[in-house]
């Protein structure tokens, strides 16, 4: 009897070893007139069955067949298991919410999935959007919160250039307060200069969401920021999955067109500059040249979550989502 005991003993271990991983949001777009049918449901599963099937071995993946596209991107820290398992969970979700529709897009804390029937590969994309902050603010809410700005317009001006195009640092507080914690990553689909892009239209988007938050992320379809006084993130992992090259196919994001001009993003000097000025502002990151659309916001109230080791605090969020 003792050897069954033991071997039920290993499998709870085993099976507990990798927690599920933590939903944020989805949106399902585009109508669903024209592929409410069988034949698109199954062409769906097929393909996402296949992308799923590659994250046993890589962090990120794109395919397409009948017509889709689809891509999974896990975070750049996360273990290979912890990828596999947010990919297989998002995947069924993501059927399971928006099988009618053209497009969709799946947001967890380990790992972003999505689909679309148009190509959407190298291109950039901000929306829709999810914004979520913490609902306490710093010790000045209405002043910018300086720190976590230096930390992320460093991170995001380097990012972009990595084999990776992830990154997560920390940085000390001023006079032994709490430390700050960062995180930017953009799709690997995507070309450095698009992956600027992207981060420099979230940046600008955190200076009117999140002024004076002590916490706050923003995700988006090919990129997203987030910003903590804990650590959330672990030591970032080796990378595994191929990294495509990014086809001339004149889509934002990869022809010259769409190719950010250096001199228009913030440097570090702007922000060094800034923290000892109160009349110097950082220029505004420019909108990508393609970029055209109108949208409306849909907010709603999330409920009370875990943050951090033990810690409880309430998280607010808005999704936007296209017209």
């Amino acid at each position: 009897m003792m050897f069954p005991l033991l071997a039920i003993a290993i499998f709870g271990l085993i099976s507990t070893s990798v927690s599920q991983p933590t939903y944020n949001s989805h949106a399902c777009l585009g109508s669903s007139n024209i592929t409410a049918s069988n034949q698109f449901q199954s062409n769906l599963s097929s393909l996402l069955d296949s992308l799923s099937s590659r994250s046993s071995t890589n962090s990120f993946y794109q395919d397409s067949s009948n017509g889709i596209y689809s891509l999974y991107l896990c975070r750049g820290d996360v273990p290979q298991t912890t990828c596999q398992t947010c990919v297989a969970n998002a995947s069924q979700q993501i059927i399971q919410n928006c099988q009618f529709n053209q497009s969709a897009i799946i947001w967890y804390d380990e790992c972003i999935l999505r689909y679309s029937t148009d190509d959407f590969f190298g291109v950039v994309q901000t929306y829709p959007r999810v914004l979520m902050w913490n609902v306490q603010n710093t010790t000045s809410p209405d002043e910018p919160n300086v720190g976590a700005l230096a930390l992320i317009y460093n991170l995001v001006d380097s990012v972009p250039y990595t084999g990776t195009m992830f990154g997560a640092n920390e940085s000390a507080g001023n006079n032994g307060s709490q430390p700050r914690y960062g995180l930017v990553q953009c799709s690997r689909d995507l070309n450095s200069s698009a992956c600027s892009s992207c981060l420099a239209q979230l940046t600008d988007a955190s200076n009117q969401c999140c002024r004076g938050k002590v916490g706050w992320r923003i995700l988006a379809p090919s990129c997203n920021l987030r910003y903590e006084e804990y650590k959330f993130y672990q030591q970032p992992s080796t990378p595994v999955g191929p990294t495509p090259s990014v086809p001339d196919s004149g889509n934002e994001g990869t022809d010259e067109d769409s190719k950010d001009d250096p001199a228009d993003r913030p440097t570090m000097s702007n922000v060094a500059l800034m923290l000892g000025s109160n009349s110097v502002t950082l220029p505004k990151p420019l909108a990508p040249p393609h970029h055209a659309g109108r949208f409306m916001i849909m907010s709603d109230q999330s409920s009370t979550k875990e943050l951090g080791t033990g810690s409880q605090s309430s998280e607010q969020s808005s999704t936007t989502v296209p017209r």
